[in-house]
């Protein structure tokens, strides 16, 4: 395939990929496109090159989590993420951990709080006996995952 360059980054693009994309040993858009290329597909591919053509001229490219932790430790490469919300208290906490370790990835979670008993609803075995509901437990995965970003735990 043959792809014609797009334009030269401008200046505000390039501050934006060293403050937020750029690994350390990185200082322009072709470095960081090979080091997507090479931890997605790897040089002996034989879609290297068009692959690596097609993301150094920006006709395709990946999400912000790919385009950093490609080829890093870290490694996290999708954005989105859906996760259970189960309405028992150990598959509760099961889901607060995952939105947790998801976030850590730089990944965002969305969840369907639907199998949530409602507020005030009879809970067998609980010692105060009433469920908190939906908004409640909303409510505390905002404040984890602000925790968690603010503090940089993430």
């Amino acid at each position: 395939m043959i792809f014609e360059p797009v334009r030269e980054l401008d200046e505000i693009a390039k501050n934006i990929l060293q403050k937020r994309y750029f690994q350390p040993d990185e200082n322009t858009w072709e470095q960081l496109a090979k080091r997507n290329v090479d931890h997605v597909v790897g040089e002996g591919s034989e879609d290297y090159q068009d692959m690596l053509d097609m993301l150094s001229n920006r006709y395709f490219i990946p999400n912000s989590p790919g385009l950093v932790n490609a080829g890093t430790k870290n490694g996290g490469l999708i954005a989105c993420f859906v996760v259970d919300f189960l309405d028992t208290i150990e598959e509760i906490y099961k889901t607060k951990f995952e939105f947790a370790q998801i976030a850590r990835k730089g990944g965002g979670c969305g969840t369907d709080l639907s199998h949530l008993r409602p507020e005030n609803s009879k809970v067998a075995g609980s010692t105060h006996g009433y469920a908190g509901g939906p908004i409640k437990f909303f409510d505390t995965i905002c404040h984890d995952m602000e925790a968690l970003t603010q503090a940089g735990l993430a």
